[in-house]
């Protein structure tokens, strides 16, 4: 089997509740995903994809991906995608560094050996491991009634992770979320004063 064709498709993502804001008035609408679609000659397709958490965190991040996998891409038709081991030598030989450009691209393959393979991925990379999984989930800067309401609405487990430092101040998270109680953490990379909080 023989890689054919690398494609990669600028994907915008629209937020659920509208938009995303923290601190400093930076906000998104929509995130810059890209989805990439590894093409072989035996007619099996695998899928990947890279998406940042919005231009703010770094600006360059969704165009360097497709740029990078551009550049890729030249160097890995008529590889093998099921040998991973070797193909990343390959992605590391081409381009030095930019790990999230390769992602895409590697999970791709990962996809392509499950599929010819029979097996789901999880089992690939070495076994499932529980039924469920902890979520991430981010809550808008608000004021502290509307930055509440995601968790009110949502039927999905607690988040594991909230990003809003700010909001540990303001809000007071509910006990328990869907009967579970909620695990909370904060990352104040974001212009937010810690010793203010």
């Amino acid at each position: 089997m023989m890689i054919t064709r690398i494609l990669a498709y600028r994907v915008e993502l629209p937020l659920h509740e509208g938009s995303y804001k923290w601190s400093g008035g930076k906000s998104v609408s929509a995130f810059d995903s890209t989805v990439v679609a590894v093409e072989t000659d035996a007619g099996v397709t695998g899928y990947g994809e890279v998406c940042p958490l919005g231009p703010f965190y770094l600006p360059a991040y969704a165009t360097g991906a497709r740029t990078g996998i551009a550049e890729l891409g030249p160097h890995l038709i008529g590889e093998d995608p099921t040998q991973l081991g070797k193909l990343n030598r390959r992605m590391d030989a081409a381009l030095l560094g930019h790990p999230y450009v390769k992602s895409a691209i590697d999970m791709a393959c990962w996809d392509i050996l499950g599929k010819v393979t029979g097996q789901p991925v999880c089992i690939l990379l070495g076994g499932r491991y529980g039924e469920d999984f902890g979520l991430y989930r981010a809550i808008s800067q608000e004021a502290p009634a509307a930055s509440s309401t995601p968790f009110r609405k949502s039927r999905a487990p607690p988040p594991e992770s909230i990003i809003r430092a700010i909001l540990l101040r303001f809000f007071q998270f509910p006990s328990c979320c869907n009967g579970r109680p909620a695990k909370c953490a904060a990352d104040t990379a974001q212009s937010c004063d810690p010793w203010g909080s």
